[in-house]
């Protein structure tokens, strides 16, 4: 095939005015195998799977502990205190959650 043809140069290489491909094709397989698979997801096979998730998080599974946390406690909201500023705090007899507790129990904005 020469460069007009199939819109390639010498080497291969695409030619500035290339004609677009085809494509991707239709997702036909990926949604079957999501069919089948959810088909398969029983409560109990999904139980079963969480526990282990647990056991090995408990075991010291880095990566197992991490989507434990992620799913169970989310994203931190912020960056976590430094043991100098928990220090600091406890010196000073500073709670630096007792404004949203007390927020909280007044029932917020009114």
């Amino acid at each position: 095939m020469d460069q007009a043809s199939d819109g390639r140069d010498e080497r291969g290489r695409f030619v500035k005015g290339a004609p677009p491909g085809p494509g991707r094709p239709p997702r036909r397989t990926e949604r079957e195998f999501m069919r089948r698979l959810l088909a398969l997801c029983t409560d109990e096979r999904i139980d079963a799977v969480l526990m282990r998730l647990i056991a090995d998080a408990a075991r010291g599974d880095a990566a197992a502990r991490g989507l434990f946390l992620k799913y169970t406690l989310g994203k931190a909201a912020g960056l976590a205190p430094t043991p100098t500023m928990i220090a600091v705090e406890d010196e000073a007899g500073v709670d630096p959650l007792a404004p949203d507790i007390l927020f909280k129990k007044l029932g917020g904005l009114s």
